[in-house]
């Protein structure tokens, strides 16, 4: 979601917005990242990212653009990007089957003791790797539950001017220039002085 505000209103709109984030707690919403910044004279610009219940992700949306809203700011873009992981989630949970079922033959074979030595130790490092094979499997199961679990929101805030840019800017700007125009105006009365005087 992108949102554009006045420049000296970003910062509230974000920690509204971290706020709302933290109201419902880290197991629904977690803050992943968050970077602001702006320069006097310059666009302000700020980024939030966060980690948010994927049952809960359109009520919150709703809520972040309430935030905006009451900072003064409208929502300049916004966009929904979906990730299909169910054929890889079967796959996973196929792979881990099978892994499971070769880890408990394995370890059928070991408790047996039956066979020679070489046979058993060979058993024995099979199953090892089957181990951390059926881990991997699981660990990769898990991180994809959470992506499911979980739905990514990117926020971005682009200020409406630069810095400053509200309705003092032009009396300070005309002030710098009528300095500027006064200095110029003395260094060639000297310069005129300086030459008349002989």
């Amino acid at each position: 979601v992108g949102y554009e505000l006045d420049a000296e209103d970003i910062a509230a709109a974000q920690s509204a917005h971290m706020a709302l984030c933290d109201k419902l707690g880290t197991a629904r919403c977690r803050i992943k990242s968050m970077e602001r910044g702006s320069d006097d004279g310059s666009f302000a610009s700020a980024s939030l990212k966060l980690a948010v219940d994927a049952r809960m992700a359109k009520a919150f949306q709703t809520d972040l653009d309430k935030a905006v809203e009451a900072a003064g700011g409208d929502t300049a873009s916004r966009a929904i990007v979906a990730e299909d992981l169910a054929k890889q989630m079967v796959d996973a949970g196929a792979r881990i089957k099978a892994k499971q079922a070769l880890a408990d033959r394995l370890l059928g074979i070991i408790k047996s003791r039956s066979g020679t030595v070489a046979d058993l130790v060979a058993a024995e490092r099979a199953y090892a790797e089957a181990q951390e094979e059926l881990e991997a499997a699981r660990s990769w199961m898990a991180e994809m539950q959470t992506r499911v679990a979980l739905s990514d929101v990117d926020i971005r805030y682009t200020s409406l001017g630069p810095v400053g840019s509200g309705w003092l800017r032009p009396v300070g700007v005309a002030l710098r220039e009528a300095g500027s125009t006064l200095g110029e105006s003395i260094g060639a009365l000297i310069i005129f002085v300086v030459a008349v005087l002989p």
